[in-house]
């Protein structure tokens, strides 16, 4: 019962809905590259080797110069664009929704639970592990922006072991001070009511999401395929 209740509240908490238990259908793809962007180029790092894509259209492996047509060239720069485009967005979109989750449930604990900040501390641990994560996935660093392709096929796993972590201890704690059924009664319908009403849109983010990563995928292993080497 105890294990059913805190998968419940991961199921609110978390706002990228990549912990979302009743939303199984994760990403086709799992991405095995790093991507940094940069002004000039944009890199896919697989293992020990550099795949750039240059600003002119231009790739290079490595050291090694793509031989490359005037229309491959034109795909290189269109999907450049969309990277630069969906990248940050994803950043952007990333934390706010995980924001707005955590105030909307913040706003729940304190209408159930009035002054009692036991549980409000203890979702606002989740909520800044959870920012350390998304930051681990995508982040800025000296102009470059960096997508971690292992840091966001972990992202789910590592998010619902905080969470159990998390609010294990606090029901320890509320045990401690005999409030243990007022918290659990709080847990379970403030879960409740926050995930349904907050469902659809983390839905529609986590559909978007594995639209994005799937679009990069096809992409860059179309650019990769191009066998030719000057």
């Amino acid at each position: 019962m105890f294990k059913k209740i805190v998968f419940y509240w991961v199921l609110g908490c978390f706002s990228c809905s990549l912990l979302a238990k009743e939303n199984q259908q994760t990403c086709s793809i799992q991405p095995n590259y790093d991507i940094i962007v940069m002004d000039s180029s944009i890199e896919f790092i697989v293992h020990d080797h550099i795949m750039t894509l240059m600003n002119n259209g231009k790739i290079k492996m490595d050291d090694q110069y793509y031989l490359i047509d005037n229309d491959n060239k034109q795909k290189v720069m269109t999907f450049l664009t969309y990277l630069r485009t969906e990248l940050p967005a994803f950043k952007q979109l990333s934390h706010q929704q995980l924001n707005s989750v955590h105030n909307n449930f913040a706003v729940a604990i304190e209408k159930q639970l009035g002054n009692d900040a036991h549980l409000l501390t203890s979702l606002n641990q989740l909520y800044t592990e959870l920012n350390l994560m998304l930051e681990d996935v995508i982040h800025s660093d000296n102009n470059q922006l960096i997508f971690k392709h292992t840091a966001f096929n972990s992202l789910k796993e590592k998010g619902r072991s905080s969470a159990v972590r998390i609010f294990k201890s606090a029901l320890a704690d509320s045990f401690f001070h005999f409030k243990v059924f007022k918290d659990y009664s709080a847990i379970k319908k403030i879960s409740a009511n926050e995930w349904k009403k907050q469902k659809p849109e983390l839905k529609a983010f986590n559909l978007q999401v594995c639209k994005m990563i799937e679009e990069i995928d096809k992409q860059y292993k179309q650019l990769a395929a191009i066998s030719y080497i000057k």
